[in-house]
């Protein structure tokens, strides 16, 4: 059950996503491996030829907020995050403190002028929700892989923004759709995966515009490759290939025979990397980039994530059908049928976490 302040984040986040941002809620900050805390809600927006911008948002619906503390809290979490800018919404304000939001360059919003759309609210699965029956289907398998999946793919996008949450999200689209055709038609745990696979294609959307955003003042031909190496090496490409080089140099000088090693591994990585279908994903990315084509399918992916009445496939947007038809191409899927299976996912009725058990097919 989402509690007070729950529901405000989520009043929030549609807020936001009605003004045109891409908006996700619960977001993981993770470092060295362990989450530190989490962002109550993380925008992205897509502006004017190849500006992109993103925001975190702080969120205190209570009687006695501790609003100066908030504001420093924020202020730090962006700077860590290097984000470009952050938000504190809560109720009864003071000048003073607008004063001092102002001095740590932090835009403050009074949740009693926020027009909230609860019907858009309703239609939605909350993140606690979502979170739940996940965990259930974890629990059904004696396992944890959709909660890792799922949580690594949104701790990336705050911390490793780009071409690396863009690689997260495709690797977890990839596992969840295996989910798909794997379980029973029509199940609980279809319909989740089917949930799962729209979130993570979603993500990798999202930080693949941000990529071709980045790229977008060269030349074509080196565009192309721009978004290739960030798919197939993360967002620091040159630094991933110069630590590879220096692992081979030191399997040549210090291994027996290291020479004849160093250069089997080196056409053996690659072969590997010839034969990852990179390209097939950067030529669509760079196409749907070079308008709002991809952004839209990034934020019509999370809502079909989200909805109560989980969508058919074929009901999607011909962007996110788009985008998820490159996905399946990149891990050579049957478009046509996953195509189907996600159709029969789709719910007649509304799902209710509380409710809600997972069968036990395994995936």
């Amino acid at each position: 059950m989402t509690d007070k302040g729950g529901r405000a984040e989520e009043g929030l986040a549609a807020h936001f996503r009605n003004m045109g941002f891409f908006a996700l809620r619960g977001l993981p900050f993770r470092h060295d491996e362990e989450d530190i805390t989490d962002v109550d809600v993380w925008l992205y927006e897509r502006g004017a030829g190849a500006e992109r911008r993103r925001f975190i948002v702080d969120a205190k619906n209570k009687a006695r907020p501790k609003l100066v503390e908030r504001l420093f809290w924020t202020s730090g979490a962006r700077d860590a995050l290097g984000v470009d800018g952050a938000y504190v919404a809560s109720t009864g304000i003071r000048e003073a403190t607008r004063r001092l939001a102002k001095r740590l360059r932090i835009s403050v919003v009074d949740l009693q002028t926020v027009a909230i759309d609860e019907s858009a609210v309703a239609g939605r699965l909350t993140r606690e929700e979502l979170d739940k029956l996940v965990g259930e289907a974890d629990r059904n398998r004696d396992s944890k892989r959709w909660r890792t999946h799922l949580h690594d793919t949104l701790a990336a996008l705050l911390t490793a923004f780009g071409g690396s949450s863009a690689n997260v999200g495709l690797r977890s689209a990839g596992y969840f759709a295996d989910q798909v055709l794997t379980a029973a038609p029509a199940s609980p745990t279809g319909q989740l995966a089917a949930r799962a696979f729209y979130l993570s294609a979603s993500a990798a959307a999202i930080g693949l515009d941000y990529v071709v955003a980045q790229a977008a003042y060269q030349a074509p031909d080196r565009q192309q490759q721009e978004i290739e190496d960030a798919v197939r090496y993360g967002s620091d490409h040159a630094e991933t290939k110069r630590r590879l080089d220096l692992a081979l140099q030191v399997v040549r000088q210090y291994l027996p025979n290291g020479a004849a090693q160093a250069n089997q591994l080196r056409e053996k990585i690659a072969g590997d990397t010839e034969a990852f279908l990179g390209d097939v994903i950067a030529e669509v990315a760079l196409k749907m980039g070079s308008s709002a084509s991809l952004f839209d399918a990034a934020r019509d992916l999370e809502m079909a994530a989200h909805l109560r009445h989980l969508p058919a496939y074929s009901s999607l947007s011909k962007e996110a059908r788009s985008f998820c038809g490159a996905v399946m191409d990149f891990f050579e899927l049957d478009r046509a049928q996953l195509a189907q299976v996600l159709d029969s996912s789709s719910t007649t009725g509304s799902v209710n976490a509380d409710a809600h058990h997972a069968d036990t097919d395994e995936g």
